[in-house]
């Protein structure tokens, strides 16, 4: 989203980005306009929007609900399911602003001065933008740590090339990632579907404009805007990600045409107007009121319906929703331009809300990392208290920068020119200066090296050359935190334990991914890590021939699912024997070929993300972890199975533990085992699966010895 970057064309400064109403031809002696509406003798109406020089307070009104609808929804404000619609209302006022000021232009000189119009565009967006950057580059160095940093670098530069909403589709840094510290940038995917749409949209209009006039405009706008829509309908019924659908520029592009068009159909209504009073034949001004009133009304309460109860990831928006909550800020926008007197455009107008419309821009820049960065965790503060922590903070960061930063630049002289280009390039290596900085990544604990198995271990495992050419295989199934401890646990464990260590674990593995899972407050379908679990692991058990087989799960088990119309957690009947009994499949299919199986305990998590209150996440609280690994000592008594307890080797004091010995055993998403905490692991978990190992081959070597008498 992109609050406060196009306005309305013919404001005093001539920057678009004023705030100006929707550009009407300028009154002049005798005008037109004026005898359309009854001739020279005729009172102004309040359904004439205001001349073009004047700011219109209406739809500085209008981004202030839109901006406060998206702010609600990030700081968990109860009731605001819906916020994050908010962007399509400034997409549509977006759409509706630029093309106004491109007809106009037009309409007044023959031309569209493109580059002039790109100037105007970074002088507005480029300084909040910067010192945005510049924010984040501090948040990161204070706050984040080494995954972070790492990937605050490659969000920071796709926000400031304007391709960060690609940036997060390929990188799958999902909008509604269920896990996870999520980025500080991450607001900044809207940014760039409006810069593209900016880069676009002008030269299309351009053209059309100059070959075949509004009209052909509108439609051209119209019939795109169902294209984009049809497109994002086909692609959710062909299985692609709401993500994907939510990011991407061609899905999103719908709600900006159809501003766009109703910016050029209004302008080509205003010259259609003109020739009517040329004729003689003034309009009914009182149906026009009536009319833009009724759309105003309906428009907003469609609005206040799609922020208080949809969801982000309802499949109703994606199958033409978008395009009705877009079709409804329409309404409302044309309400309050086109008949600033309507009940619609007075709310609108209001001072206060006004002042809150023209600060939009960096109201919405900069809530999304203080909110952040002001959380529980680091402030204490949970509930009213930090929602009104997280609130003054961001009004305080937008009004200074407001008035500092960006209206001195817009307005300034420096910010013209040759001068311009140099302070803004100055800003630019400046703020990725700062960043190159703030992300070098941290060097991490110097790698453990583990020491070696029992000396009469090693004299056995040695004789049965499994430090050479027949190691103990050890096969570990899972999910990312298994694949991640398996880094570190295989580094070098053939040559010091006589283990092969055959990492087969899946990122996101659910044992029952045919579920509705509510994670992180998200409620979607289950992961689908390893889909096919039982034909896999025989699959792997097969043809690894393991001895000894590991398995770590808990992450996605903790969660809140969905089953028999009921939801349910670890710690209940009904989840915890239906989770059992998926777990006593496993292990015997794990062990069919006589193989040892290891079952792990989960580790505690310590999630930089919270719930909007301040409060962790019912699945990351250690009760729900305790819970689970009650369950694995209950699943390995019936089955036979081993226990290794990963929990009290990571977390010896009962809670989450980032550092052990000097070590950064964990990730900073609180979840994950880095590649030195699994080196540290490696003399605490591999001689089990060095005992285990040897108990198997001692079996199968009787039995072959048995076989043979």
């Amino acid at each position: 989203m992109n609050p406060s970057t196009a306005v309305a064309p013919g404001s005093r400064s001539g920057d678009p980005s004023s705030g100006a109403t929707r550009a009407w031809p300028r009154l002049k002696r005798g005008s037109r306009l004026r005898s359309a509406i009854g001739g020279g003798s005729h009172r102004p109406d309040d359904s004439v929007p205001p001349p073009a020089d004047r700011r219109s307070s209406a739809l500085d009104g209008v981004r202030a609900f839109a901006v406060l609808a998206v702010i609600a929804y990030h700081f968990g404000v109860p009731g605001v399911h819906g916020g994050l619609l908010g962007v399509d209302v400034f997409f549509v006022l977006s759409g509706f602003l630029i093309t106004s000021l491109l007809c106009r232009e037009h309409d007044r000189s023959g031309r569209v001065a493109l580059g002039a119009f790109w100037a105007r565009r970074a002088r507005r967006l480029l300084p909040g933008l910067l010192l945005l950057l510049v924010g984040v580059a501090v948040y990161a160095r204070v706050f984040a740590s080494t995954v972070d940093v790492s990937a605050v670098r490659a969000d920071a530069l796709s926000t400031l090339l304007y391709v960060a909403n690609w940036h997060y589709i390929v990188a799958g840094q999902g909008y509604f990632a269920a896990s996870g510290a999520p980025s500080p940038l991450l607001h900044t995917w809207s940014l760039g579907v409006e810069e593209q749409y900016y880069l676009v949209w002008p030269l299309v209009a351009a053209v059309v404009l100059q070959r075949w006039g509004t009209r052909v405009l509108a439609k051209v706008a119209l019939g795109a805007a169902a294209v984009s829509a049809t497109l994002m309908a086909v692609m959710q019924a062909a299985g692609f990600s709401a993500d994907r659908l939510y990011y991407g520029s061609d899905t999103r592009a719908q709600a900006l045409l159809i501003g766009s068009f109703l910016g050029a159909a209004c302008g080509w209504r205003s010259a259609a107007l003109g020739r009517c009073a040329a004729r003689g034949a003034a309009p009914s001004v009182p149906e026009r009121r009536r009319a833009w009133s009724a759309a105003g009304v309906a428009g907003g309460a469609a609005l206040l319906f799609a922020w208080t109860s949809l969801d982000g990831q309802a499949t109703f928006l994606y199958r033409g929703g978008f395009a009705l909550v877009a079709l409804a800020a329409a309404g409302v926008v044309g309400s309050v331009s086109e008949c600033p007197g309507s009940p619609v455009g007075r709310l609108c107008a209001l001072r206060p809300l006004a002042y809150v419309g023209r600060i939009s821009y960096g109201l919405y820049l900069y809530h999304w990392p203080l909110c952040l960065a002001i959380d529980h965790q680091h402030t204490g503060l949970s509930g009213p208290a930090l929602l009104a922590c997280r609130l003054a903070a961001t009004f305080a960061a937008a009004i200074a920068s407001f008035h500092l930063v960006e209206e001195p630049v817009r307005t300034g002289s420096l910010s013209r020119g040759r001068h311009g280009v140099v302070g803004a390039t100055a800003g630019a290596l400046v703020a990725v200066g700062a960043l190159l900085v703030a992300t070098v990544v941290p060097a991490g604990g110097a790698p453990v090296r583990a020491t070696a198995a029992a000396g009469s271990e090693r004299r056995q495992l040695a004789a049965l050359h499994a430090f050479t050419t027949n190691p103990v295989r050890f096969l570990l199934v899972g999910d990312s935190i298994a694949l991640t401890m398996g880094i570190g646990l295989s580094d070098d464990s053939r040559s010091r334990y006589g283990v092969r260590i055959d990492n087969d674990s899946e990122l996101g593995c659910d044992l029952d991914p045919t579920l509705e899972v509510r994670l992180s407050g998200q409620v979607g379908p289950a992961t689908a890590g390893c889909p096919d679990w039982r034909a896999t692991w025989s699959r792997l058990v097969r043809q690894d021939r393991p001895q000894v087989v590991g398995l770590l799960l808990g992450r996605w088990e903790v969660a809140d699912h969905r089953l028999d119309g009921h939801w349910t957690h670890i710690g209940e009947r009904l989840w915890d024997d239906h989770l059992s009994a998926e777990m006593q499949t496993a292990v015997h299919l794990l062990a069919r070929r006589g193989a040892s199986v290891v079952l792990f305990t989960m580790p505690y998590l310590d999630v930089p993300e919270e719930a909007p209150d301040g409060s962790p996440y019912p699945e990351d609280q250690p009760g729900r972890v305790d819970a689970y690994n009650a369950l694995v000592e209950r699943v390995s008594r019936r089955t036979g199975a081993h226990v290794v307890d990963l929990n009290a080797l990571l977390d010896p004091s009962r809670r989450f533990a980032a550092t052990i010995d000097g070590v950064d055993v964990r990730w900073s998403d609180g979840i994950h085992i880095t590649a030195n905490g699994g080196q540290w692991l490696q003399p605490r978990v591999l001689p089990t699966v060095d005992r285990l190992g040897l108990e198997a081959r001692l079996s199968a070597s009787s039995r072959s010895s048995t076989s043979a008498r």
